[in-house]
This record gives structure tokens, C-alpha cells and sequence, in this order.
């Protein structure tokens, strides 16, 4: 994705006595060196959008800040980047809605723009965003749950599940602590946009042992949904992971009724479009995103084996021409 960028030229000078010299002399930050590698709706904060943004320069950007404007010039998301500056590499920026703004619709055509300071005073960059998908790749998004033990002493392992909005299994794992790595994150979660719940359970604990458990997608992004559980209570977290996605085109959405059904019996997944056309090309997905199986199907119905397949969620995707139907369902 290629990004233009435009810099309001200024005339500044750096004075010193009675010698005047133009502020290009020193060495300064580049508005050329800024690249946005993606924006995305904020992961757990349906008031907010996320910007990662590049500086490949060996210059930092002082004191930024950032604005989201749409293609009506409204100013519709910003706020502070950093109190000190914006470094070389890679970062990723929240920037919550203005009060009385409602989050872009997907795709967003607009403009970045960095404010900053020099030398000679305040100075901008604006970054031009064309047809930017708001919502993540499908079929899934990783992040990731992370436990910090507050009682270093203690020695704990953590039983944790997710389960949807009808209260199946999503995902599962346990964890383990002890005095030398407190803080560990599990193996990585993939879950498509929707509504859930963090349950949480110390399987081994000291009755003294307090726990933060975490759910986060990038390390740089926080508050993050967070619950504390202490000694052997259980935790439970509702959360919802990039909510506007689950009513947009690029999410997984619930099929429409009797369009594609899939009926579990034993591990045989049958699968059936009750409209006149095709199944077409079917995908199967696990929990991790991770593509499993693939065919090309030119009747109303065919199944898939799934012996050897781990207990989970799966998503099950089936394009026929410009239509996309997609099922989600639980192996037991």
C-alpha cells in the first residue's frame, strides 16, 4: 500500500546573535520517512482506532501528536502520540474518537496527520489514506491472554477458557507461573470479531497468590480488559474483540438463515447450501486461523472428515462467485 504524504511549508529561522541561518541546515525529521502500515478499528474499544505507524528515518519526531481526519475534513479521532517523540521503526498508536464522533465506516478514505515540534516551531505531516480496510484480515485475528503474578513467591498454574455469546468453547489452555518468569503469555488466541468471555481458574495456587490476567493484541496498546483473581476464586471477563466488525462486510458474519448449514455428526461435518446454487470453493479453518482443509464443490452438499482434528472452534467458509457465506461450529 503506497501512502503520499505532504508537508505545509513554513519559513523558519534558528537566530542566534545577530546570525540568521535556515532551520534545513540542521538535521531534522522527514515527513517522507513516515509510513502507515495499516489502521484497524482498536481491538476491545469500540471508541477508538488503531494506527501503526513506521518512521524509517534516524530522526525522531518531537513531541507528536496525531489527528484522523475523513474524506468531509472532519477531525473525527486523535490525541497525544508521546509526550517526548515519535523514534525510529515501528509503533502502534491508539487515537479514541472526539467527543460527538462516531467510528469510520470500513473502507476509510482520508488523512493522518502528525503534528510536531521543531527548532523553529510547530510543524506537520499529512499522510493520505485511500480505501483503508478497517476491520482485520479473516478468518480470524491473534492476540493473546497474558497472567502477571503479583506474589512473586507464589508458584500457580491458571486454567482458562473463552466461550462466545451462546456460551460454547471458543478456545482453552492453562498456564503455569513460578518465581523465575512471572509474566508469560500463552499460546496465542484467534478468534473473529464478536462478543465473549474470559473464564479463568488457578488450577494449583497458594491461597495468598494474587493474579492479573490480561487480554492484549499489541504490547504497545493499553488499557487492555483486565481481571484479578486472588487465591482460588474464578475470574470471568466479558469482552467484545473488534465489535463494528461483526456487522460489516470484511467480518465473519452469522449466515443468513437455512443458506449454509452444517450439521456434526460423529467427526463426518456436513455441509449444505439450501439455495439454488453451489457450494463453490469451501475452506476450512481451526481456531488459530490456520487453513486446514480446501475443495472445489459443484453441488449442494459434500462433508468433511474431521478425524485427528483437536476439540475446538472451527470456521468453515464457502465462495460462490461474489458471495461469501460463512458457519462457525464446535468439534466435541
Amino acid at each position: 500500500m503506497d501512502f503520499e504524504y505532504r508537508v505545509y511549508p513554513r519559513a523558519l529561522l534558528l537566530v542566534s546573535g545577530a546570525l540568521a541561518l535556515p532551520a534545513m541546515v540542521c538535521a531534522q525529521a522527514l515527513c517522507s520517512d513516515l509510513v502507515v502500515e495499516h489502521m484497524w478499528y482498536a481491538a476491545f474499544d469500540s471508541t477508538a482506532v488503531e494506527v501503526v505507524l513506521t518512521n524509517n528515518g534516524g530522526m525522531e519526531f518531537s513531541g507528536p501528536s496525531m489527528e484522523l481526519v475523513d474524506s468531509n475534513l472532519d477531525t473525527i479521532a486523535g490525541g497525544q502520540l508521546s509526550w517526548f517523540v515519535l523514534p525510529s521503526g515501528t509503533n502502534t498508536h491508539t487515537l479514541p474518537l472526539l467527543q460527538g464522533m462516531t467510528l469510520p465506516e470500513t473502507p476509510f478514505t482520508g488523512e493522518a496527520i502528525l503534528h510536531y515540534q521543531t527548532l523553529g516551531g510547530p510543524e506537520i505531516c499529512i499522510l493520505p489514506l485511500s480505501e483503508i480496510e478497517l476491520c482485520p484480515p479473516l478468518p480470524c485475528t491473534e492476540f493473546y491472554l497474558g497472567i502477571h503474578q503479583i506474589d512473586t513467591a507464589v508458584i500457580a498454574t491458571i486454567d482458562w477458557s473463552v466461550t462466545d455469546s451462546d456460551g460454547n468453547s471458543a478456545a482453552s489452555g492453562a498456564i503455569a507461573l513460578d518465581t523465575i518468569n512471572p509474566w508469560q503469555r500463552i499460546d496465542t488466541l484467534c478468534l473473529p470479531p464478536g462478543n465473549y468471555e474470559l473464564h479463568v481458574q488457578p488450577a494449583v495456587f497458594s491461597p495468598f497468590g494474587q493474579f492479573y490476567c490480561q487480554l492484549f493484541r499489541d504490547p504497545q496498546v493499553f488499557p487492555n480488559p483486565t481481571v484479578v483473581i486472588e487465591g482460588d476464586d474464578t475470574g470471568h471477563l466479558p469482552f467484545s474483540y473488534y465489535a463494528p466488525c461483526t456487522e460489516d462486510d470484511n467480518a465473519i458474519a452469522e449466515p443468513a438463515p437455512n443458506a449454509l448449514q452444517c450439521v456434526l455428526i460423529g467427526n463426518l461435518l456436513h455441509l449444505t447450501n439450501t439455495t439454488a446454487n453451489g457450494l463453490g470453493a469451501i475452506e476450512l479453518f481451526d481456531a488459530h486461523g490456520s487453513s486446514i482443509a480446501h475443495r472445489n464443490v459443484n453441488s449442494s452438499m459434500t462433508i468433511f472428515d474431521l478425524t485427528g482434528q483437536a476439540p475446538g472452534l472451527y470456521l468453515i467458509r464457502a465462495r460462490d462467485g461474489n458471495m461469501t457465506k460463512t458457519q462457525r461450529f464446535i468439534l466435541h
